[in-house]
């Protein structure tokens, strides 16, 4: 079993490695190159300042004026904590936000009426955490494409306690995490039988 384990972790270094020469017109845009990497990465990266007092790292400002509406609100509702966090939504909008702490938030806005719900994964039912799981994995990676102008229709924030909170406003997504995310409050307080 170690000499598979081995062999494969050989293999995958070698893979990685072929991969990592490919130079010219057909390189990859991922690929470390002056040129490329200005093309790919275009937010600035988010550096970390240490506090003079406590020694302790913290996350930089961000400019409010470089932040869409929805990155804004995104960055609001994750920084908010466990309630209030789908208060400024806009209508028929969804807040997901999944962190290291297995704790899933979900909120929404319909007819004006915010809505919060906080699951706790390893407590759910095999078959309702992996359509959970799923419906929240829709929300965060929609629109999330090098080069896609997500503003009007996406906001992220990453939280310094490393939860990953996105708005998501397109009902593809929005409407199968809201229906998902009710069943499991009507079950949760449905009488036990």
């Amino acid at each position: 079993m170690t000499v598979l384990r081995f062999s494969t972790l050989t293999a995958f270094a070698l893979l990685l490695a072929a991969c990592g020469e490919t130079e010219g017109p057909d390189a990859s845009p991922y690929a470390a190159g002056e040129t490329d990497a200005e093309q790919v990465n275009t937010e600035p990266a988010a550096e970390t300042v240490e506090d003079g007092e406590t020694g302790e790292a913290e996350a930089p400002a961000e400019d409010g004026d470089q932040l869409s509406e929805l990155d804004r609100i995104a960055r609001e509702a994750c920084e908010v904590g466990d309630q209030g966090f789908a208060e400024n939504l806009p209508e028929n909008a969804v807040f997901a936000a999944r962190g290291p702490d297995a704790r899933v938030h979900v909120g929404w806005v319909r007819d004006g009426s915010p809505r919060e719900l906080i699951f706790y994964t390893p407590g759910l039912e095999d078959a309702d955490r992996q359509a959970l799981d799923m419906a929240v994995a829709d929300v965060q990676r929609r629109n999330l494409v090098p080069g896609f102008d997500r503003s009007a229709l996406t906001g992220v924030h990453r939280g310094q306690d490393g939860r990953f909170c996105v708005v998501q406003s397109e009902a593809e997504v929005v409407d199968p995490l809201v229906e998902i995310a009710s069943r499991l409050e009507a079950a949760a307080q449905a009488p036990a039988e």
